[in-house]
């Protein structure tokens, strides 16, 4: 847990410190849109998502759309000046959960 821990928050600061490249901003733009499109593929999907437009009285085509074509549009820049704004390591709560005396008792994996 301690490596994990470690490794996680090393990730994080360098994620703050150097930012996003393009590369990594488009796979996950990329990514989140097709999220999109399989979810409303999948009837289970479509009708959460049809529910909580009705209850929040949304439309697809006036807020799905619309946010879709706002996160194709975004920009490295915008992506890592709000991972900056937004992602503060100091404020994270980090939970773990399981059975750790178990995990104690086995050896590490490499």
């Amino acid at each position: 847990m301690t490596k994990l821990e470690a490794g996680f928050k090393d990730e994080l600061n360098k994620a703050l410190a150097t930012g996003f490249t393009k590369e990594e901003v488009e796979t996950g733009k990329k990514a989140w849109l097709q999220q999109a499109v399989l979810r409303r593929s999948e009837d289970r999907g479509l009708m959460q998502m049809l529910g909580s437009n009705d209850f929040l009285d949304r439309t697809m085509t006036g807020y799905q759309a619309v946010i879709e074509k706002q996160v194709a549009a975004l920009t490295v820049e915008q992506v890592n000046a709000a991972f900056k704004k937004y992602v503060k390591p100091d404020d994270l709560l980090i939970v773990k959960a399981g059975d750790f005396k178990k995990a104690a008792a086995e050896p590490a994996k490499q």
